[in-house]
């Protein structure tokens, strides 16, 4: 398994930011809430990684509105766990 080189920055309960290994894309790993079951009964906590839009560059130069969700790109859902999430930006290319 590839080695995590950069540590993650929490935005917020539920909501961090992790820089690529390269530190060219950034990645943000988010808790929340979805639909389980056919009839949509109940609600299950699942891992979400998101990729900006934006390059990042090292050091990182981010505009003051990068957090805005229109910045950011849906790559996995239903990740288990908080560790599965940053497996998975860590696969990514």
């Amino acid at each position: 398994m590839t080695e995590r080189r950069y540590a993650l920055t929490k935005v917020e309960a539920g909501d961090y930011l992790l820089p690529s290994n390269d530190a060219r894309t950034l990645w943000r790993i988010v808790r929340g809430d979805e639909n389980a079951g056919e009839e949509n009964e109940r609600l299950i906590s699942v891992w979400q990684l998101w990729r900006y839009y934006g390059r990042v560059g090292n050091p990182p130069n981010l505009p003051d509105d990068f957090l805005e969700w229109s910045e950011w790109e849906l790559c996995e859902s239903w990740c288990e766990t908080r560790a599965d999430a940053i497996r998975a930006a860590l696969r990514s290319r």
